[in-house]
Formats: C-alpha cells, sequence, structure tokens
C-alpha cells in the first residue's frame, strides 16, 4: 500500500475516503440493534426484507473496505452507486414523492442519498481504469 492511496492533498482520494467513510452508519444501521433499517425495508416492501439488509450489509462492507483501501475503487464506486440508487429509490417509493415530493434529508427526502450516489458516479467515472 503505497501513501499515494491516503494523500489528503489529492482531490480524487479525498473523494474516495468520503465515499466510503460514508457508507460505516450506513452498515451499522444494519447490522447494530435495534437495527432501524429493518423497519425502513419492511416499509419500502422490499422482498425479504431481513435477508434484504444483510445482503446490502454485505455488499455495503465490500463497497467500503474497496473505497477505503483503494481496491478495485471504480468497480466498488459503481457498486456503492448501484446501492444508493435503490436506497433512493427506496426514500421516493417510501415517502410517496411522486404525490408529494420531499427532497430534503432531514424530513425523509432523497437529498442525502442522491448527492451521495452522484459523488460515487463521479469517483467511478474519474477513478483509472
Amino acid at each position: 500500500m503505497t501513501t499515494a492511496l491516503f494523500d489528503l492533498g489529492n482531490p480524487l482520494v479525498l473523494l474516495r475516503l468520503m465515499c466510503g467513510l460514508f457508507f460505516i452508519p450506513h452498515i451499522m444501521g444494519k447490522l447494530l440493534p435495534p437495527r432501524p433499517a429493518l423497519n425502513f425495508f419492511k416499509a419500502a416492501q422490499l422482498p425479504t426484507p431481513a435477508a434484504t439488509m444483510y445482503v446490502a450489509a454485505v455488499v455495503e462492507t465490500l463497497v467500503c473496505v474497496g473505497l477505503l483501501f483503494g481496491i478495485q475503487t471504480r468497480w466498488a464506486a459503481w457498486i456503492g452507486a448501484a446501492v444508493l440508487a435503490v436506497a433512493v429509490w427506496a426514500v421516493w417509493r417510501l415517502q410517496g414523492i411522486l404525490a408529494k415530493p420531499k427532497w430534503l434529508w432531514n424530513i425523509g427526502g432523497i437529498e442525502y442519498p442522491l448527492f451521495w450516489m452522484l459523488a460515487c458516479v463521479i469517483l467511478a467515472l474519474a477513478s483509472p481504469g
């Protein structure tokens, strides 16, 4: 592992670390009691909510490790963006955003996961092969 992986003077490294670090609380909400994400998965009517939540936690953990340590960064960022696209869709569905749109994340909207998803897309596009 080279120091270039953690060169905080490189904006792409900062973006990679930010995208990776943000997955940590996302994962913890799925694995640590009281598992608040489980109620979200149930309310969003995702298939087999508990199993889907644990699969999401595993995928997010792999994405997090990949992003934090620069392992297959491009793929990790694309997969992270896909996971977050599902999160955006689930929030959209849960909040009935088509009927009365909610944008702001602090009132249950899609602003935060959408921003984070787009950051992962930018990272994937900017990362070397």
